[in-house]
């Protein structure tokens, strides 16, 4: 009598325990599908080099030479009747030629996260549409003007 209670108890704590390891195998697998799901829409891609004048006191300074790597929601930029890199480089080269606190004459650490953050959301702005996720610095460096050959 006593084995038999002993069995029927162990058959129900193994079917419990089999029960929910199936049940948080299933809700992982759907948790991993949802983000995996999103995450296959991003597509990575490169911006072809700017290069920026840099004008103080009336003279041509420099040049600021940047590139980016843009994450992109394939499925919209995809539905956009023109390129989106387009508007991702027009925007960066406005955001740095505007930038009032990127002077070279007097170098101090220049906030690139702030750079980044507004040409992204410029470029969903513009394309009404969050189609810019994250824009990378690829390049970012300064040429003087007495530097470049002419």
């Amino acid at each position: 009598m006593i084995r038999l209670v002993a069995t029927g108890l162990w058959i129900c704590l193994v079917t419990l325990a089999a029960s929910y390891a199936a049940m948080e195998w299933k809700l992982g697998a759907e948790a991993r599908a949802e983000t995996g799901g999103a995450a296959q829409h991003l597509a990575l891609e490169k911006t072809r080099p700017i290069s920026v004048p840099i004008i103080a006191d009336g003279a041509l300074q420099g040049y600021v030479v940047a590139s980016f790597t843009v994450t992109l929601d394939s499925e919209r930029s995809a539905s956009l009747p023109v390129p989106s890199l387009a508007f991702v480089t027009d925007e960066a080269f406005r955001a740095i030629y505007a930038d009032p606190t990127l002077d070279f004459r007097h170098l101090d650490r220049y906030d690139l996260a702030a750079l980044t953050r507004r040409i992204a959301e410029s470029v969903n702005a513009r394309l009404a549409a969050e189609i810019v996720a994250d824009v990378l610095v690829e390049e970012f460096n300064y040429v003087p003007a007495s530097a470049v050959p002419w």
